[in-house]
């Protein structure tokens, strides 16, 4: 997974919303979707995880995306970053194995009402 690239394609703003980061994030995974299966079948999903949460601390570092709600404490940011971290990457592996059927838009909306506990794919 490139993660450079992907950065590189992200939409030249100051903030971006989460269904659109999230959709970019399925794109990208559905172009290396070998890749990505076949790490996560030689046990190597905590690759996946570690390369996602990386860039989303990067993100959220350089103001790019926000952190979760208020000001919690840099503990409960890091529970937040590893739960955030795992859920997408094992959704995304579910959607690629499943052959992909919903679109990379969908599955940003998906994970964006995941996050904000709303039913925004309607």
């Amino acid at each position: 997974m490139k993660m450079s690239k992907y950065l590189r394609e992200l939409p030249n703003r100051q903030t971006i919303k989460t269904s659109e980061l999230m959709k970019h994030y399925f794109q990208m995974v559905s172009l290396d979707k070998e890749m990505q299966i076949g790490m996560s079948e030689t046990a190597n999903t905590d690759l996946l995880i570690s390369a996602f949460k990386t860039t989303q601390m990067y993100l959220a570092k350089v103001g790019i995306i926000g952190k979760i709600r208020g000001s919690l404490s840099n503990v409960n940011q890091s529970y937040w970053d590893d739960f955030l971290s795992g859920a997408v990457v094992n959704v995304s592996l579910k959607w690629l194995n499943d052959g992909m059927k919903e679109s990379p838009e969908y599955m940003g909306k998906l994970i964006a009402s995941f996050v904000s506990h709303q039913d925004a794919i309607g």
